[in-house]
């Protein structure tokens, strides 16, 4: 009978590496590394939260960028614009009466210009251009 009694109190009494919740379920303690390293986590989603200003060589190179795709978009259109505008002059001026001829090449032109029939014109209607200058009374020039 005394063998019971000290396993009984060596039972009855809580063992420091489990505690136990009034209920007497187990209760586990989170690791120190992991809350450092939720820590960690987190300060780095604030650091990659906070918004970032491009500098004014990195908005040039972005206009830069943009005006090149612009006028490479435009080019193929242009074209056929400035061939209408020529018919167009020289039956103003008398030199030319073949009028067909200058609305045929005004209809192509119309054609080329559309964004169905022109990958190039396709793009430059999808092109969407922001406003990254800061909010201020200055603007540039």
């Amino acid at each position: 009978m005394a063998v019971q009694r000290v396993t009984a109190s060596r039972s009855s009494q809580p063992s420091r590496s489990s505690r136990s919740s009034r209920s007497g379920w187990p209760v586990l303690r989170t690791p120190r590394w992991m809350l450092a390293g939720a820590a960690v986590l987190v300060a780095g989603l604030v650091l990659a939260a906070l918004p970032q200003h491009p500098s004014a060589s990195q908005r040039a190179a972005d206009l830069r960028g943009v005006v090149h795709d612009l006028n490479t978009d435009i080019e193929s259109c242009a074209g056929g614009v400035n061939d209408s505008l020529s018919a167009l002059h020289e039956i103003q001026a008398g030199t030319s009466n073949d009028v067909r001829t200058a609305v045929t090449i005004a209809n192509t032109a119309a054609a080329n210009c559309s964004p169905g029939n022109n990958m190039q014109m396709e793009d430059l209607s999808s092109t969407r251009c922001r406003s990254r200058w800061p909010r201020s009374t200055s603007r540039p020039p």
